[in-house]
């Protein structure tokens, strides 16, 4: 695993674009919402968040694309989606791009729009914690006990 201190490089698959990702992530999560879900042709996507001032691109120039309103990055060479700028203080890295063992996931978000259930142990938030101003709301899986005291962040 990666030194926690040192500044981690990530890079696209045909290593075009490179980021330079200091500090440590906000959080770690699945975002399960229907935005993320048209992007990314994916169920759910694992995002890294960090604060916008700890990502650096060091090398290309992503093209940038919106999904509604979020300015979302990706490599103009192999497609691959990059970050999302979800706030001017937070952006989404696409956790696909981080070394083994790096992400740790601490909880699901969006989950009203999850295609099918997940079973892992993590709460799964219909919207957002009410920490992020939504309502603790987790769903509720057949057969499944999930809640949100089980997760942490």
């Amino acid at each position: 695993m990666p030194n926690p201190s040192a500044p981690l490089k990530v890079q696209c698959p045909c290593g075009e674009i490179e980021l330079q990702l200091t500090g440590d992530p906000v959080v770690q999560l699945y975002c399960h919402c229907d935005h993320c879900q048209l992007a990314h042709g994916a169920a759910m996507v694992p995002t890294a968040v960090y604060r916008s001032s700890d990502i650096g691109i060091t090398r290309g120039e992503p093209r940038v694309w919106r999904v509604v309103s979020t300015p979302r990055h990706s490599c103009g060479n192999c497609g691959t989606r990059l970050f999302a700028q979800g706030s001017d203080e937070h952006w989404g890295v696409n956790a696909y791009l981080l070394p083994e063992g790096v992400f740790r996931p601490t909880l699901h978000i969006y989950c009203k729009f999850a295609r099918l259930p997940v079973v892992d142990g993590l709460p799964h938030y219909a919207t957002v914690p009410a920490r992020w101003g939504g309502t603790d709301e987790v769903m509720e899986w057949p057969g499944v006990v999930v809640t949100a005291s089980t997760g942490s962040n």
